[in-house]
């Protein structure tokens, strides 16, 4: 008897290929049903969609499953009435009893206020977009700042005049932590056209990290870099489990970030003090080679003991640690951003070499550099 093969199931994919987010769920998808799925896949944007449009796209495609962002809890219960497996990949609408794959804002959060607070930065601000991961990304960030201290102000009005002028009144130097990329390129355009000056006068800070968006912005953005690839991939082998049969997780599966991305729109740093500010401007200006604290000295006419109660006292760590810091995150950048080998990396940066380079930058970041590359390749 002749076998004929399986027919495809058929995957629909709900969200906007616009978004640099989603574009990275897309190759994780990818990767989970490229080595052999008998996947068919058919793609919307969600911008197009809405509570009363979604049952007829899905009866028109017949879908088996669904990966999509919530937009809403209506849509959620008429995906639920749908019977058919779906897989939660946003936390813009808590959806219960449908699966979620996503991130840990909170985490988002608080890894914006490390990031200002290590740059020395006392006048904080979050812009909000009202979402409910803004509202999370929001809170955590609001709570690590006022474990030191710091209340910060927080803009949530999607008037552009409005927004211009909260800028303009932010007490300056300021950091702002928006709530996504593209919020952030509004507030870079928005500053340009107010003639406030990003970084000196208002550092300004993303989520998502979407190469297009971050790199095309003048200046280029700053941003906290979302697992979006590791998101897609779960996503996908969770629905993949639900089509077979298995049950949905009862608890959603969250990745952390994997670090802010530093690019001109943050690449400065805030202190009031001259004698620290020059200090911490010639580690930056020399962290390429060998460089002790007794040569920073030599540019900063201040005793050794003086110079590090001033470190200490401002950003909280020694000289030394502030050049190892510098170094790591220009390691970092060189990594995810250039093709250059990890020996000439190393040599960039200030390492003896390869081996003292993987050892400190294992230590520091909890990887080796060569994961890191891996990943930032999509690997």
């Amino acid at each position: 008897m002749a076998r004929y093969p399986t027919p495809p199931l058929r995957v629909a994919l709900l969200f906007d290929m616009a978004w640099g987010y989603y574009r990275g769920l897309l190759r994780g998808i990818m990767d989970y049903a490229k080595p052999g799925k008998n996947w068919v896949f058919r793609m919307n944007r969600l911008e197009r969609l809405d509570a009363g449009r979604l049952p007829r796209l899905i009866e028109r495609w017949k879908p088996h499953g669904v990966i999509v962002p919530m937009p809403d809890l209506e849509t959620a219960r008429r995906l639920q009435r749908w019977g058919r497996p779906v897989v939660n990949v946003t936390h813009h609408a808590r959806a219960p009893r449908i699966p979620r794959v996503g991130v840990r804002e909170d985490a988002v959060g608080a890894e914006a206020a490390r990031y200002f607070l290590a740059r020395g930065f006392r006048n904080l601000a979050f812009a909000g977009n009202g979402a409910p991961y803004s509202d999370e990304r929001r809170d955590a960030y609001t709570a690590a700042l006022m474990k030191a201290g710091i209340k910060p102000h927080v803009f949530e009005n999607t008037r552009e005049t409005v927004f211009t002028r909260w800028l303009r009144e932010l007490p300056k130097p300021a950091a702002v932590f928006c709530c996504t990329d593209g919020l952030c390129w509004e507030a870079a355009e928005l500053c340009a056209s107010a003639g406030l000056r990003v970084p000196e006068e208002l550092a300004l800070l993303g989520v998502d990290n979407d190469e297009f968006q971050c790199a095309l912005a003048h200046p280029p953005l700053s941003s906290v870099a979302n697992p979006a690839r590791e998101v897609g991939y779960e996503a996908a082998r969770m629905l993949d489990r639900m089509l077979r049969g298995g049950r949905p997780p009862v608890r959603p599966v969250l990745f952390m970030p994997q670090g802010v991305v530093t690019r001109h729109s943050t690449d400065v740093l805030a202190m009031e003090d001259r004698d620290l500010a020059a200090a911490v401007r010639y580690i930056n200006e020399h962290c390429e080679r060998p460089l002790a604290v007794k040569e920073i000295l030599r540019a900063v006419p201040v005793s050794r003991r003086a110079l590090e109660l001033k470190f200490r006292g401002v950003l909280g760590r020694s000289p030394l640690q502030e050049i190892r810091r510098v170094r790591i995150e220009r390691a970092r950048r060189l990594i995810a951003e250039s093709d250059l080998p990890l020996k000439e990396i190393a040599r960039r940066t200030g390492f003896g070499g390869p081996i003292q380079f993987a050892s400190v930058f294992r230590k520091a970041t909890g990887a080796p550099p060569s994961a890191l590359r891996k990943r930032s390749r999509g690997h």
